[in-house]
């Protein structure tokens, strides 16, 4: 959690990232940046994370649709495999992106 939503306490996911390094540990990096989406600047790139996860109605796009970055090179493989019987929400997927690209750079 880079945020936490009840205290508003930004968690320092970079020093982390550093001290799992340090140790050499061999472990995947993840942040989850819900309550951080929109609101400070977020760049996986700078935080050093290999996986992150968002969600859309942060940003004021539709519910249940989030998204999932996984850094180039980063090995992960889900631990479930689900698709709804409905398929994948595309129109849902492209209001979010739509709302992402609206998001104001200042808050983005």
């Amino acid at each position: 959690m880079r945020i936490n939503n009840e205290v508003g306490s930004i968690l320092p996911v970079e020093c982390i990232r550093r001290a799992v390094q340090k140790a050499g540990a061999p472990a995947l990096i993840h942040t989850d940046c819900v309550q951080t989406f929109g609101k400070v600047p977020l760049r996986p790139d700078k935080l050093g994370v290999d996986l992150m996860t968002v969600t859309a109605h942060k940003v004021h796009g539709p519910k249940g649709v989030g998204a999932l970055y996984v850094r180039k090179g980063a090995s992960a493989s889900p631990v479930m495999r689900i698709v709804r019987a409905t398929g994948i929400r595309y129109p849902a997927a492209c209001a979010c992106r739509i709302c992402v690209r609206r998001t104001p750079r200042s808050k983005n």
